[in-house]
């Protein structure tokens, strides 16, 4: 089944609704320029009647300053020209509290207020004060200004919360729903991305949210926009709905067939193949005379398997091995090397996608730092990398020939004997046998790594060769069928 991109389709569909081309414009409409005439008398009245401060005259959006074209009925405008308050949180720190009026940072806005993972409290005296300058209320809109930039959420609940300086409040004139979009619409985004400045985190300034440039339509239009979205909105969570479900079934197909595959039941077994334990004879001895060539080190023999650890019955033309006596595992570079424009390729965890590994947004470094890495860790055509810290897994295929070194977040699988093909341990490496095999030896939540010394020692179930190219031949029939 071929996704359908509904996160590009909700952008398409906001972007639509800002030019004015999601729904039509009706001829009766009160033109948004009586709307906006509207709300600046409005805002003189409450200035007049002191419920909000005199606000500066914004800049003038001059004739091609636009940043597209909009309908005849609709206005550029600035976002403070539609906004009673444009605001940001405390920019105290609270005293430590570990209860009271719970504070709010970026992380809690995304759609919606979230209140988990809330770690900063302030006391309602403090609370009192701060909200005198944030008056946050029902229908406000809360605008993440720090850090993760442009993240929204309406405010639809009555208990009280503070919000920290990375979080703007909104306060809007207008359809509240359509403003809420707007922020969320490709042109937004893009903008508070251009404009965020800083360092170690970047921030939008109040002064640049004020002046930016939103398009509006009448308030008649606004609603039936609101509305369309919602429709369209609606109609894709269906879909995303349905696509988990069928990712859900597919996952567990794939997860069944490694099973079987594993255990020798995907493909019959031909009593004419080499018994696997000719292969193994083999491997043993192109091991020994890499040994011998000083490519890799002589290492300690691995325990035999005993009787008890088999986690089931294998055929009889089947061996159960161990990961280090069919090939070597390579760990790249333990330090983080200087980056260059050009030089050697280099490749982390981070370069494993989905199906294959990315070397086009690749880094560079010098032919020092690759000499420097071991043999057994820089990548050749038909090796594995997989993520041996943080991210753990993911095993690909090496499909291309180019000379790179890795980082110590991915491991390198080598076969000892080249002849020997790496695609059913690949396969084994995605089975619920490795993954038992990692939940017993990784430990830890902050970052997990899978050693080398236990990489070594996992147990494989390993077939005749001719089985193997079976076997995969099979799993990748059925995985093209559901994409899986």
């Amino acid at each position: 089944m071929n996704k359908i991109d509904t996160k590009a389709l909700r952008e398409k569909i906001l972007d639509l609704a800002m030019r004015g081309k999601l729904v039509p414009q009706d001829p009766n409409d009160e033109p948004a320029s009586v709307l906006l005439e509207n709300i600046k008398k409005e805002k003189e009245q409450l200035m007049k009647d002191k419920v909000i401060k005199k606000q500066k005259l914004l800049p003038p959006i001059e004739k091609g300053e636009e940043p597209f074209e909009i309908p005849d009925s609709w206005e550029w405008v600035r976002l403070g020209d539609i906004c009673k308050k444009i605001s940001d949180g405390t920019h105290n720190p609270p005293k430590n509290t570990h209860y009271g009026i719970p504070l709010l940072s970026a992380k809690n806005i995304n759609n919606h207020i979230g209140f988990k993972s809330i770690d900063r409290f302030m006391s309602e005296d403090d609370f009192i004060k701060e909200n005198k300058r944030t008056q946050l209320e029902k229908n406000d809109i809360l605008l993440t200004i720090v850090g993760s930039i442009g993240r929204t959420a309406i405010i639809n609940i009555t208990e009280k919360f503070m919000i920290q300086r990375s979080v703007a409040v909104i306060k809007s004139m207008i359809h509240t729903k359509f403003l809420y979009f707007i922020f969320q619409t490709p042109y937004i985004q893009k903008w508070m991305q251009t404009q965020a400045t800083g360092t170690a985190q970047k921030g939008v300034y109040l002064r640049t949210i004020n002046v930016a440039e939103i398009p509006l339509p009448p308030l008649s239009e606004q609603q039936r926009i609101v509305s369309k979205i919602e429709e369209l909105f609606a109609e894709l969570d269906k879909i995303d709905k349905a696509q988990e479900k069928y990712d859900s079934a597919a996952n567990k197909l794939r997860e069944k067939v490694l099973d079987t595959a594993m255990r020798g039941k995907l493909v019959p077994q031909n009593p004419n193949d080499e018994p696997a334990s000719e292969l193994l004879k083999r491997i043993k001895k192109e091991k020994q005379k890499l040994i011998k060539e000083k490519v890799i080190k002589k290492q300690r023999p691995l325990p035999p398997i005993e009787k008890n650890e088999e986690p089931f019955e294998i055929p009889d033309s089947w061996e159960w091995v161990r990961l280090g006596e069919i090939s070597s595992i390579g760990l790249g570079l333990t330090y983080t090397p200087s980056y260059l424009p050009n030089g050697i390729p280099f490749l982390s965890v981070s370069n494993l996608n989905d199906y294959s590994i990315d070397i086009k947004n690749i880094k560079y470094v010098s032919k020092e730092d690759y000499e420097k890495s071991s043999i057994i860790s820089r990548p050749e055509k038909g090796d594995i990398l997989f993520g041996r810290v943080g991210t753990l897994g993911k095993p690909r295929i090496v499909d291309f020939d180019l000379k790179c070194c890795t980082f110590v977040s991915l491991g390198t699988l080598k076969s000892f004997y080249k002849k020997y093909p790496m695609e059913y341990i690949k396969y084994w490496m995605e089975s619920s046998l490795f993954w038992k095999q990692v939940n017993l030896n990784v430990k830890g939540s902050v970052l997990k790594n899978l050693n080398t010394s236990w990489l070594k020692s996992f147990i494989v179930p390993f077939p005749p060769l001719q089985e193997q190219q079976r076997i995969v031949d099979k799993i990748e029939e059925i995985i093209s069928l559901f994409e899986i």
